[in-house]
């Protein structure tokens, strides 16, 4: 992705694009995008976080929520991730990381082609996930952190 993003900056278009697993020491992919350094040209991308499959295809979470440390490490929050479960058929914990992390969700039904609809339970915790996120966003909270730190004076 690095070549295809610097091959913008030559020609004076300003990309972002979503690579899976960019900015994260990731084996898969490409090398160059599997690195820290890779949060250069890559200010977004899909978040995987502390999981296990026990069967295969159901993801089974840690008990404590994972930190993106992309995001993190960046003082003003300008990493962009987006928690993916695509085959979540329970969907309150990638909503709940999204959240914890300030991050976004990727609410996939489609997934390739395969119908993966979402209760009306998790579509009514989206409904209102979503209230608080774009207010949040608007008021740039986790842009602005510092503001609400206490001082000392």
């Amino acid at each position: 992705y690095e070549e295809f993003w610097r091959a913008g900056v030559d020609l004076g278009y300003k990309i972002v694009g979503e690579m899976e697993g960019g900015g994260y020491l990731y084996s898969g992919g490409w090398p160059s995008d599997a690195s820290w350094a890779s949060s250069d040209w890559s200010p977004m991308g899909w978040g995987y976080y502390g999981f296990s499959k026990g069967d295969g295809l159901t993801e089974r979470y840690w008990e404590e929520p994972p930190v993106d440390r992309a995001k993190w490490l960046d003082p003003r929050g300008r990493r962009m991730t987006h928690v993916c479960d695509r085959w979540s058929v329970d969907r309150h914990t990638p909503m709940q990381l999204a959240h914890f992390n300030g991050v976004g969700y990727e609410s996939w039904e489609n997934v390739w082609g395969v119908f993966n609809q979402f209760t009306t339970r998790d579509g009514e915790a989206l409904r209102r996930n979503q209230e608080v996120w774009r207010w949040l966003g608007s008021a740039e909270f986790t842009q602005n952190y510092k503001e609400w730190l206490p001082c000392n004076s």
